[in-house]
């Protein structure tokens, strides 16, 4: 295992520090002590302490209240932003998602204990000292994800735990615990009282990770895609492709729905709609034997790799760049003349008739019919000016 300079900041170290100086206890938790048993750096530094966040704010003179109600405060130190979160406990979740009391504690144990599995129920002390009261480390050296305590409990306290014990199965290999597993199928139609913001950034990750595959196949063995239409129509996950927005597409293509009720059912960004819309249109070109060089022009290599593998064809990204590359010009403000310019030979205002003759000189050029070339351009205005 690392050693503690090797995985924390200097900043981390001295909010711990000053947390114990002081009087109070302070330990790093969660992913980042997952990572570090697996043997991989720790991507974030979360910190949890036995000080309430009023003790906090008095002890640093640089925080940010960013959730005191629910224990967190940002502390700015040399430059970095620490997370810190005081120790606490939480009552019943009437939502399913949110506590409806969160109680401070002195006890880390008992912070521990409401914790969702038990690899990500593990803290580290300053000295290295690792305080693990599940076994949390046993299961991650196993590759096993288990709740922290019931399942069942855990699971009602925020429903969204299920979809994320789906996740890790996806990105880190993992099997999911016997008992862990039938409790996501007992209350997997808890699922719906979560906010899909939450669920699409869940399936993000999935979709990214490097074990998707059998991701999916929990997914499916739980039956929590029934949760998920059109989830379950996806028996087995074949995409090739570690990337949320091109899966999100594939996903959409087995939907049979429209691509604006899908994306808005996920609430799906204008962004990612329109990425998929693109998707869509290069796939039905490549079904359609349709594409030619307008289409290579007008389509990104990424857009024809993912419209290609949705369509079902063999993806050679290289051949598509080359292709790519190739062209006359990459984009219309590349063509040797612009509007003023047309308008200024024609002798007329602009009008629809301008936009209508740029998009077929556009398409002349980048078919080779005509030479990116001033001169060349404005004798093929005049030819074609008047056809508008």
């Amino acid at each position: 295992m690392k050693t503690m300079n090797e995985w924390t900041t200097e900043a981390s170290r001295s909010v711990v520090r000053h947390l114990e100086q002081n009087g109070f206890e302070a330990v790093y938790v969660g992913g980042a002590i997952r990572d570090l048993v697996r043997g991989e750096r720790p991507d974030d530094i979360d910190i949890a302490t036995s000080a309430t966040p009023e003790e906090v704010m008095r002890l640093f003179s640089h925080t940010i209240d960013v959730g005191s109600e629910h224990g967190t405060t940002i502390i700015v130190q040399n430059g970095e932003m620490i997370e810190v979160t005081t120790y606490r406990t939480e009552t019943t979740y009437s939502d399913f998602r949110r506590p409806d009391e969160v109680t401070f504690v002195r006890s880390l144990e008992d912070d521990l204990k409401r914790r969702d599995f038990t690899m990500n129920a593990i803290a580290c002390r300053s000295d290295g000292t690792i305080v693990d009261p599940f076994d949390g480390v046993r299961d991650i050296e196993q590759g096993i994800i288990r709740a922290v305590g019931t399942a069942d409990e855990r699971f009602s306290e925020d429903a969204l735990r299920m979809l994320r014990a789906i996740r890790f199965a996806g990105v880190l290999g993992f099997t999911i615990d016997d008992d862990t597993f039938r409790a996501i199928e007992r209350n997997r139609s808890l699922l719906a009282h979560v906010a899909v913001e939450r669920i699409v950034q869940e399936v993000d990750k999935l979709l990214e990770g490097k074990h998707v595959e059998h991701g999916w196949t929990m997914l499916q063995q739980t039956q929590l895609a029934e949760q998920l239409p059109p989830f379950d129509r996806i028996d087995r996950w074949t995409f090739p492709l570690r990337e949320a927005t091109p899966s999100w597409a594939y996903i959409f293509s087995m939907s049979g729905d429209s691509l604006g009720s899908f994306c808005t059912a996920y609430k799906l960004s204008n962004e990612r709609k329109r990425a998929i819309r693109r998707f869509h249109e290069a796939k039905r070109l490549v079904e359609d034997e349709a594409w030619d060089v307008y289409a290579t022009y007008s389509y990104s290599v990424h857009e024809r790799v993912v419209g290609t593998l949705l369509a079902g064809g063999s993806v050679d990204r290289r051949a598509f760049q080359v292709e790519k590359e190739a062209l006359p010009i990459q984009s219309f403000e590349e063509l040797a003349a612009t509007g003023k310019e047309l308008m200024k030979w024609t002798n007329r205002r602009g009008g629809p008739w301008l936009g209508e003759l740029i998009r077929a000189m556009e398409r002349a050029v980048v078919s080779g019919q005509l030479l990116n070339e001033e001169q060349r351009i404005r004798k093929w205005v005049m030819e074609h000016v008047d056809e508008r």
